[in-house]
């Protein structure tokens, strides 16, 4: 699989890259586009990359092509929306990271999760954290990396199960844990009874304060009401009276006309709302003034609506909880030794895959002998998944980290049946003598020739033979092409 070209639409302009099967990003200096470029190759395959405070990916287009077992491949992304092209032929649109797995299934060729999950840890070595990663941690974003689920995904071992019970006994475990502390902090406060009785009093305060502004809603919204009762009637008889509308007296013939003065009641029915508002008013100023009172008296008290305040009356409550702190105990050790097992089973899962993790440690041993670095590992132990990697200088564990992704994409060809591109950023520029950079390219050269090779360096020295350069001065959209009618229909 490779990269055959990336075009991109970025504030009005368009700039096309295009790649060979060995390629070097080359500036003279730092900060120019060499780690947006190989980011935006990733972001365009639908992963969740983050761009760069000069480059937002979400507010570009990207179309790169793709060649895979004889077949090309176009994706189309604008923010979340994905189009896929195979061969000319329409495929699908996805929305990512909804659906990122099944974008990247027909990408890459494998449809475990374990193993496309981690691809992008065993090809990419990022600037910041790539040359640092060498079993387990961030890649780039909130992408992760993991050797276990790698290991799990080329041995098909389907550990689902265990995985979900897993989570499940985390969940109750950290709800019993935050139960423990908080019944930790009771018996702190068991100790010091001070100012519950107080907090007592507060509370009923608050209850009578809360109760009086409800009552002052109700009030309020009843003379809301009045007065719209008011204005319909004044505004109803206005309307009667420009009708002009009369009727006639059934006696006497005469005709009368409609009005306030000719309404029956209609100063009476008024004056009784009148009445009814005042009533209101009356009682709002009596609900007010009580709560006024209530706020004194806290004040007096010294309680304000404050933290403080709110922290008593939680501390009254927790006081109030009834549990069995040692039964709390018996049930976390339960759920530690139950979660503990399911890590067994799980681990014993990973680590029953013999003949794929010795040939991966076979692997690790024989890069590491070419690059002078094998006595920083005891071959017999289980150094795939060692975590000890603080004691190790920044050379050291550049070649141990070189060397463990060489096994792991050599493990990964096998079962997805295609050869992965390695995309490098910065190899030179980590502590590496001459010698070392010279033998690391000779790896890359002699042992992965049929492989995509893009590096980006500031360094032009060491060149894989017939390395197409492709060079930035300034910035990534240097000499773009300003985009005067859209050739290219944005997704939606």
């Amino acid at each position: 699989m490779k990269f055959l070209k990336l075009y991109v639409e970025f504030e009005g302009h368009s700039k096309t890259f295009e790649f060979d099967l060995k390629n070097m990003i080359f500036s003279q200096s730092n900060s120019v586009g060499k780690s947006t470029l190989l980011r935006l190759l990733f972001y365009s395959l639908g992963y969740s990359v983050p761009g760069t405070k000069k480059f937002n990916f979400n507010k570009c287009y990207t179309l790169v092509s793709i060649e895979k077992n004889n077949s090309i491949l176009e994706i189309k992304r604008t923010n979340e929306f994905v189009n896929l092209t195979i061969d000319n032929n329409y495929t699908d649109q996805f929305i990512v990271p909804q659906q990122e797995y099944e974008l990247l299934s027909i990408i890459w060729g494998s449809e475990n999760k374990n193993i496309l999950r981690n691809i992008l840890g065993a090809i990419y070595f990022d600037q910041e954290k790539g040359w640092t990663l060498l079993n387990r941690g961030k890649v780039i974003g909130n992408i992760r990396f993991n050797i276990d689920e790698l290991i799990r995904g080329i041995a098909a071992k389907d550990i689902s199960e265990l995985a979900a019970n897993k989570t499940v006994i985390n969940i109750e475990l950290k709800k019993y844990q935050y139960l423990k502390t908080i019944l930790e902090y009771k018996e702190e406060l068991n100790g010091d009874q001070s100012g519950f009785l107080y907090a007592d009093h507060l509370d009923k305060l608050y209850t009578l304060l809360d109760q009086k502004n409800l009552e002052r809603n109700e009030i309020e919204k009843e003379i809301q009401s009045i007065k719209a009762a008011l204005r319909n009637n004044e505004a109803f008889l206005n309307y009667i009276e420009n009708m002009k509308i009369t009727v006639k007296d059934p006696e006497t013939s005469r005709i009368i006309p409609v009005s306030k003065s000719t309404v029956e009641y209609f100063d009476e029915n008024q004056e009784y709302l009148e009445t009814q508002l005042k009533i209101e008013r009356i009682k709002l100023a009596d609900v007010k003034d009580a709560m006024d009172s209530l706020r004194i008296q806290l004040e007096e008290q010294g309680a304000q609506l404050n933290l403080q305040t709110e922290i008593e009356r939680f501390n009254e409550k927790v006081v109030k909880l009834k549990f069995d702190y040692q039964q709390i105990n018996r049930i976390i050790a339960d759920l530690k030794k139950k979660k503990s097992d399911v890590d067994k089973k799980i681990k014993e899962a990973t680590y029953s895959n013999n003949e794929l993790i010795t040939n991966m440690k076979t692997q690790v041993i024989r890069y590491l002998e070419r690059l002078d670095a094998s006595q920083y590992i005891d071959s017999n132990s289980n150094f795939l998944f060692t975590s000890d990697i603080k004691s190790l200088s920044g050379a050291v564990l550049h070649k141990l980290v070189f060397s463990y992704k060489m096994a792991y994409i050599k493990a990964i060809e096998e079962v997805l049946n295609i050869k992965l591109p390695i995309i490098l950023d910065s190899p030179s520029g980590r502590e590496l003598d001459p010698i070392n950079i010279e033998e690391t390219f000779k790896i890359l050269e002699e042992e992965f020739k049929d492989n995509q090779i893009i590096i980006a360096s500031i360094f032009k020295n060491n060149l894989i033979n017939g390395t197409k350069v492709i060079q930035i001065e300034n910035n990534l959209m240097e000499d773009a092409e300003l985009i005067i009618k859209k050739v290219v229909t944005k997704l939606k």
